[in-house]
């Protein structure tokens, strides 16, 4: 009877003692290796100004479908000259009869609208000259439209232009340029992706 007990007491004992070193060895083992998946990088894709000008805060535009952010994050440039370069190398997906407004969808799937003026579509195209027509490949720094800034002013319109991300759901974060001024080809949006 003592034999039987003291073998079983044995085969738990090294069954449970087994048992705890395996566990031991497994909890090491799972500590010096790496169980969790490195970190992604982080992508960051950088958008041009199309426009020479001041660079001002989106919700200081004065539309509210702009200010409030509805149609995407961006910044509004007040252009100190009448041309629009293309900020991306990709598609015209979108250009406005009127030529006061155009959508871009970059290469690497950035899509970038560019409104010139506020209410300007009123003016039915006039001092509106688009250089691109929908459905163009375009590079960056292609001249899109040139527009007459004076013109558009004196008929009482505003020329302040919110360039945005339509997309912005798509990524992480949209940071704007810090710079009060920009030039064409200056860095203006960095999309996080």
């Amino acid at each position: 009877m003592i034999g039987i007990f003291t073998a079983f007491v044995l085969a738990f004992g090294l069954t449970y003692l087994f048992g705890f070193e395996d566990k031991k060895q497994k909890e090491a083992a799972e500590e010096s290796s790496p169980t969790k998946e490195a970190a992604p990088m982080v992508r960051k894709t950088m958008i041009s100004s199309p426009l020479n000008g001041e660079v001002k805060p989106l919700n200081s535009v004065n539309d509210q479908v702009f200010a409030s952010g509805a149609l995407g994050k961006g910044v509004a440039i007040e252009p100190v000259s009448g041309q629009v370069y293309s900020p991306v190398s990709g598609k015209v997906m979108t250009l406005f009869p009127t030529g006061h407004a155009i959508g871009l969808l970059s290469d690497d799937g950035v899509e970038v609208l560019i409104h010139i003026g506020i209410d300007t579509v009123q003016l039915n195209g006039e001092y509106f000259s688009p250089k691109v027509k929908q459905g163009d490949q375009v590079s960056k720094g292609d001249l899109l439209v040139e527009f007459d800034v004076k013109k558009i002013q004196e008929a009482g319109y505003q020329t302040i232009t919110p360039v945005i991300i339509t997309n912005t759901n798509d990524y992480l974060d949209v940071l704007e340029t810090e710079k009060p001024t920009i030039n064409q080809n200056d860095d203006l949006l960095t999309i996080i992706a």
